[in-house]
């Protein structure tokens, strides 16, 4: 489990810990295709789990065989899958597709509106406002949420929305990581204010000057 998921509840309310499987949640790039990708940032499995195995070996082979050559091989010899649009990044998810198999794994839609990581961003993912669903974070409760999943580019906006705005208290990230932020949106108000008065003073002062200028001339 990456440390950006924020959990609300115990992993055991997606985690069925008898589960021969391996369980985790299902990548968002490329729902509907024919193979199915897991995410590599929360998963669980038993021990020498031979998907895992599977898994690393795979991988394994890919760190030999170099990230580019992996990427042009992989686009030659498999069908085209959204994953391989973003390699080498997503080399991890390119190398599970290889080695996919439906009955030994179980994965939750990421958007499940109970257990999917992403689940807060749903409305946004497709169109591409996700600080805005950020900013939701900050503001709602979503307590029915198990975790959120803060990829690097929400991140990024959770650290500006910091800076910027308050957060309720009533929100999942006061609920959750207990941030408070109040004397940061102060400090800022502040500084903004300080920064208005002297631009307002700056003008002033030259308008000013302009205009005992012309009256000298016309003197």
């Amino acid at each position: 489990m990456d440390a950006s998921m924020v959990l609300n509840k115990p992993v055991t309310e997606w985690l069925d810990l008898s589960d021969h499987r391996v369980v985790g949640f299902q990548c968002p790039i490329g729902i509907g295709e024919s193979s199915p990708v897991l995410e590599n940032w929360t998963f669980a499995a038993k021990a020498n789990h031979p998907l895992i195995n599977n898994w690393k070996a795979e991988c394994r082979k890919t760190i030999n065989m170099g990230y580019k050559a992996f990427k042009e091989h992989t686009l030659k010899t498999m069908p085209h899958h959204p994953v391989y649009d973003q390699l080498p990044y997503l080399t991890m998810h390119a190398a599970y597709i290889k080695v996919h198999d439906p009955l030994q794994v179980h994965m939750i839609h990421c958007f499940d509106p109970q257990h999917g990581p992403f689940a807060f961003t749903q409305e946004e993912w497709k169109s591409g406002h996700r600080w805005y669903a950020v900013y939701k974070l900050f503001r709602r409760p979503f307590e029915n949420m198990s975790s959120v999943k803060l990829t690097g580019e929400t991140r990024f906006y959770a650290e500006r929305y910091l800076k910027l705005f308050p957060v309720s208290k009533h929100s999942y990230m006061h609920r959750t990581l207990k941030y408070e932020n109040l004397m940061c949106v102060i400090m800022n108000v502040i500084i903004i204010i300080i920064t208005v008065l002297f631009a307002y003073a700056f003008i002033r002062s030259m308008f000013s000057a302009k205009k005992r200028q012309i009256s000298s001339r016309v003197l």
